[in-house]
């Protein structure tokens, strides 16, 4: 049996991105990148982690 990957399909992966940035506290942003059918890369946001404060000590 051939499973073919739809749009539908690569949007849940990036959904699943999203929810696990905002489970981490992040705001809900994923992203997948697809080249000829295949998943190459997928990410979310970790832009509140990396963040660090140029104010403390």
């Amino acid at each position: 049996m051939i499973f073919i990957m739809t749009n539908v399909s690569y949007m849940r992966i990036a959904l699943q991105e999203a929810k696990a940035a905002a489970e981490e506290g992040e705001i809900p942003v994923g992203a997948v990148i697809v080249h000829e059918g295949t998943v190459i890369a997928r990410a979310r946001n970790a832009n509140r982690a990396s963040h660090t404060d140029a104010t403390s000590p």
